[in-house]
């Protein structure tokens, strides 16, 4: 029979003072209160005072915003999580800037397209293409960098499928499925804005021909003899592409202008040794239909020491009046060998001449006062000095109005207005299509010649030195180093880098740019460039 236990037996068998006994749990669980006590009491400390934004953020910002480095608020605006954690709305990001489009044909962020991470644009409040999503590629908070620097596959997730990321329906217009700066990786050549019509533009790894690409300046101009040893003789040497060609902006060559890199070599010296001014050709045939003036006014213009040099035992006036004579001498000599074909490019006014009778053409002091005929000798008839030398002549409208008033109106005779003395002169030159800014010769790109001043033009432009078509576009190419194979291509330098062969950058915003520079931008916004 089991025995009966009482309950003060029972409690008998309890330690009574077991509670103040120190066990390894107790100290432990005592421990674990006190930490957290003190832990937490430190977070609300540093929470509360100035080093809370260094607290919270997982690095330092781009040197852009580093102004607003402890200001959080200014950019994480949005709490789509509950309260602590507020993401960067695109909201945010067009407080300061223009986020343009990449391009009219991408992707809307909207309906069946709104989670889309190919979905990059948005039509804002001016129905104008803006860019979404800007997190997407701008990632803050890793390190002192550009925000700019964004990785290949940034560009590559659109790229390398490039239907996926158009409006459905829109028609790709380069190449479909890029995935590295090299042919293999499918980037296409360069120029296709530059391409002949007559002929296919190839993509890789299909070869490019160099005649695909042709430069439509409208300008006669040799390389290859402007780079002979000997084709420069007032600066010694031949071979000297900065004699013409100034980065003047660092980046791009500033465009040729005759007065600046051409007149020192090839003024347009009149017979008699004055020198013409680079002007529209109605404003050429008024200022010397009356010769006998142009060239006192040009000897009188000189400076004082070469005007002595050039006069040398004459005066001003006996020198006016021989000059003007061998002009007017070598004018009715051309005027009297005029036939169809003289004039290349101005039919109409080669016909109006050809019909002028002989008193008009063969006497000095009436040929020297038509305008017609003076520009025409101009243009066609000074050999080396002549407009054609380096221009495509055209006719023009009779009815057309010269740029300065004729000089030969006033106390001109009824012989001389009867043969043309004071009508427009039916030519011009073709424009040359020469701006006055910096060429961007391949257009979807940006290239800095001064970041390249360590190599020689040559080493890039070897085709120069063979070249006598102004037609012929002698910039490098993909992988392409022309027919010499002496002409340096992109990938030779910009690949990635190895342990046997160290390469630039070969990265896609080295040279490509996301947001279009051209789009309009609203007031108080800046661009988005990768400086």
């Amino acid at each position: 029979m089991t025995p009966v236990q009482t309950t003060k037996a029972l409690a008998g068998r309890i330690d009574p003072i077991y509670v103040r006994k120190a066990t390894f749990g107790r100290w432990l669980y005592r421990l674990l209160i006190v930490a957290c006590t003190v832990a937490a009491l430190g977070w609300w400390s540093i929470g509360t005072g100035v080093r809370r934004a260094a607290l919270l953020s997982p690095g330092h910002v781009s040197s852009a915003h580093a102004m607003w480095e402890t200001r959080c608020v200014a950019c994480h605006d949005r709490d789509s999580f509950g309260g602590f954690r507020k993401t960067v709305s695109d909201e945010s990001c067009l407080k300061c800037h223009a986020a343009a489009a990449h391009h009219p044909d991408q992707l809307l962020r909207t309906g069946d397209h709104r989670g889309n991470e190919l979905a990059l644009a948005v039509s804002d409040e001016h129905a104008r293409l803006r860019a979404a999503n800007c997190v997407a590629c701008h990632i803050e908070h890793r390190g002192r960098g550009l925000l700019s620097r964004v990785p290949d596959s940034t560009c590559t997730r659109c790229h390398s499928n490039i239907i996926a990321a158009l409006t459905p329906g829109a028609t790709a217009t380069v190449s479909g499925q890029v995935t590295a700066f090299n042919a293999r990786g499918g980037h296409p050549w360069f120029g296709r804005e530059l391409s002949d019509a007559k002929m296919p533009f190839p993509m890789p790894p299909a070869a490019l021909d160099a005649a695909a690409l042709v430069d439509r300046t409208v300008l006669r101009f040799n390389h290859s003899k402007h780079m002979t040893g000997d084709a420069d003789p007032a600066h010694g040497k031949g071979d000297n592409c900065t004699i013409c060609h100034d980065n003047a902006n660092g980046r791009y060559m500033r465009p040729i202008s005759y007065a600046r890199d051409c007149q020192s070599c090839h003024p347009l010296t009149l017979p008699g040794g004055a020198v013409l001014p680079h002007v529209t050709m109605d404003m050429v045939g008024f200022q010397i239909s009356r010769i006998d003036d142009y060239y006192r006014y040009w000897i009188y213009r000189l400076p004082a020491d070469e005007r002595a040099k050039r006069l040398g035992e004459k005066n001003q006036e006996q020198w006016a009046k021989d000059s003007a004579g061998q002009f007017r001498g070598s004018l009715t000599e051309w005027a009297g060998g005029l036939k169809v074909g003289s004039l290349p490019g101005a039919a109409a006014l080669e016909q109006e001449l050809i019909k002028l009778p002989d008193e008009v053409k063969l006497d000095p002091d009436t040929a020297g006062k038509n305008v017609r005929l003076v520009a025409a000798y101009v243009a066609f008839g000074m050999g080396s000095s002549s407009c054609l030398k380096c221009h495509d002549m055209k006719s023009v409208s009779p009815d057309a109005t010269p740029t300065s008033a004729p000089s030969t109106t006033a106390g001109a005779d009824d012989k001389s207005l009867a043969a043309g003395a004071n009508l427009p002169p039916l030519l011009s030159t073709v424009p040359t299509g020469i701006s006055t800014e910096p060429r961007r010769w391949f257009r979807n790109s940006r290239f800095d010649h001064q970041s390249h001043q360590s190599m020689s033009c040559v080493q890039c432009h070897s085709r120069a030195r063979q070249s006598s078509d102004t037609r012929d576009v002698l910039s490098p190419n993909l992988n392409w180093k022309g027919p010499d194979n002496a002409t340096h291509s992109c990938v030779d330098c910009h690949h990635p880098t190895t342990l046997e062969n160290p390469g630039a950058d070969a990265s896609c915003i080295a040279c490509h740019t996301f947001h279009d520079p051209s789009a309009p931008t609203d007031p108080g916004r800046m661009r988005l460039s990768r400086q």
